[in-house]
């Protein structure tokens, strides 16, 4: 399979897309990890238009299509943050989030940096560990009046 899918930079036209897989992906993926008032706050992030389409202008955004459907996406901000890595629910487990990190980490490599960091679900956390990341702390942020819990992790 994945050698039939297409990675290419994302655009702000595919926001809807990303919107969809982002949403997916917390509402069905996150729910062993996380409470649904959780879960809704969290996804609530996507009525912020404006602030998706400035991190899609000015990181560098990848979009994965499987018969011209998308099905993932992540991006890189300023060389070496990790800031989003969502696969569609059906189409994980498949190496494709394991493909855009590794692009992604190839475009930090290019900008000068060494080592990802990134604040990760606790749902994330094992691939990102996969991925050789370690946690360096536990957090505790709040989204509208839920505290969540994500990982602050780096490759260092």
């Amino acid at each position: 399979m994945l050698n039939d899918i297409i990675i290419r930079p994302a655009r702000v036209s595919d926001l809807d897309t990303m919107h969809d897989i982002f949403y997916r992906a917390v509402t069905i993926s996150c729910l062993h990890d996380y409470t649904l008032p959780q879960i809704q706050a969290w996804t609530s992030s996507i009525r912020n238009i404006e602030r998706w389409i400035h991190k899609i202008e000015s990181q560098f955004f990848l979009l994965a299509l499987y018969e011209n459907k998308g099905i993932a996406f992540g991006s890189l901000d300023q060389g070496c943050y990790l800031d989003f890595l969502y696969v569609d629910p059906d189409y994980q487990r498949k190496k494709i989030a394991r493909e855009i990190y590794t692009r992604l980490k190839a475009e930090s490599l290019l900008k000068g940096f060494i080592h990802l960091y990134t604040y990760a679900s606790i749902t994330a956390k094992p691939f990102m560990e996969s991925m050789g990341m370690k946690a360096i702390r536990e957090n505790h942020p709040i989204m509208g009046e839920q505290t969540l819990t994500n990982y602050l992790m780096s490759e260092a």
